[in-house]
């Protein structure tokens, strides 16, 4: 009985020790449920998270990182994590992952998990919130069209995404500024000029300061592509009477550098400047003459390396005499009374059955006399004969 009572009262003596050890090995291994903490962090700067494990024994490769509910391998190619497992006091071991440098894809819920014979013991969860800044490929410099024409109005634009961040873009080498623009995803800005000959192959750059990185990018145009033609067009009449004051303009994509000369040829000017107009697009032809009928009126325009030219053909009339015009007084005679016209036709036809009736008597007369005086000649030479 005695015996009996001495076996359980070990049995429940060790039952016991079991429990303290369990509870004891359970309370001396545990994390700091202050670790990891929560990160905000812009992208491209560095990330660390840490983890602090209490425990009585050597520090293992049991603890590993975990990311959305996956574990990350510590031995993966991704040269942007680095881990580090090291002791800060006998009972006190710290492992620490670094993100280095942050992207957009890290942005999760990151902790840390340590397997036991017992079971996996868990830190709590810290999230890394990611603020975006532009992506790499950003700025972008673009023309609104791959060439220009002189006098087209040339537009070069800088665009970056739109983020959290503080951005400003600027043109460099450039006084105007340019316009500001901006919509859901991405911030510009704009410049408008001219297209001029004198900046044919000009390479425009645009910086993109990023105010939290103080850092800045750069991006360049291609060449500028400026067209070499000038388009020139004669405005005005071609067609004029003698002495008239005739007016040409030159127009055309020239710029307000551009030189004019006017040229008129013909059978009697030949290739001459007429009127002596240099720099300037219009040209008055006082009293045009007839003899520029038909000459060639020239506007050649010269901006910087460029040249351009129209070409139109003069037509000069020649006044109409002027004549004094007889007024006519009204006629003072009576009016003739007029026949009508079948009454005329009769009348006519009559006459002429007359004429042919007098015609026809008279030949029949004429013939009859011929013949008495064949018919007497004839018979006087009977008589003679006798």
């Amino acid at each position: 009985m005695a015996s009996g009572s001495t076996n359980n009262s070990r049995l429940w003596c060790l039952s016991l020790l079991f429990i303290i050890i369990s509870t004891s090995v359970s309370q001396e291994t545990s994390f700091d449920n202050n670790y990891p903490e929560d990160i905000t962090i812009f992208e491209t700067r560095q990330a660390r998270f840490e983890c602090f494990l209490l425990k009585n024994h050597e520090p293992t490769d049991q603890v590993s990182w975990v990311k959305h509910n996956k574990k990350i391998n510590q031995s993966s190619e991704n040269s942007r994590y680095s881990f580090v497992n090291k002791s800060i006091t006998d009972r006190i071991y710290e492992y620490s992952l670094t993100i280095d440098p942050v992207e957009r894809s890290d942005a999760a819920d990151y902790w840390c998990v340590f397997d036991t014979s017992t079971g996996i013991i868990s830190s709590r969860k810290a999230y890394l919130k990611v603020l975006k800044v532009p992506s790499k490929e950003y700025p972008m410099c673009y023309f609104s069209k791959s060439s220009y024409k002189i006098s087209d109005v040339t537009q070069i634009s800088c665009i970056s995404e739109k983020t959290s961040t503080e951005l400003s873009m600027e043109f460099t080498e450039m006084t105007e500024l340019g316009s500001s623009h901006e919509n859901s995803t991405h911030m510009w800005i704009t410049l408008v000029f001219p297209a001029k000959p004198s900046i044919n192959n000009t390479i425009y750059s645009c910086k993109l300061y990023i105010e939290i990185l103080n850092g800045r990018r750069y991006c360049s145009t291609d060449p500028l592509i400026v067209v070499n033609k000038l388009n020139v067009v004669i405005y005005g009449d071609i067609h004029y009477k003698s002495n008239q004051t005739a007016n040409f303009t030159c127009k055309g994509n020239y710029t307000d550098t551009a030189k004019f000369k006017w040229t008129l040829e013909s059978n009697y000017i030949d290739n001459i400047n007429y009127t002596n107009q240099v720099n300037i697009n219009k040209l008055t032809i006082p009293s045009i003459q007839p003899e520029k009928h038909g000459a060639l009126l020239t506007c050649t325009v010269e901006d910087e390396d460029f040249t351009g030219s129209d070409t139109i053909i003069l037509t000069v009339e020649d006044e109409p005499m002027t004549t004094t015009e007889t007024t006519r007084k009204p006629s003072t005679i009576s009016p003739i009374y007029t026949v009508p016209l079948k009454e005329v036709e009769t009348v006519m036809q009559e006459f002429f059955e007359i004429i042919k009736q007098y015609i026809a008597v008279d030949f029949f007369i004429s013939i009859l006399i011929l013949f008495l005086c064949v018919l007497g000649l004839f018979i006087k030479e009977k008589n003679l004969w006798q």
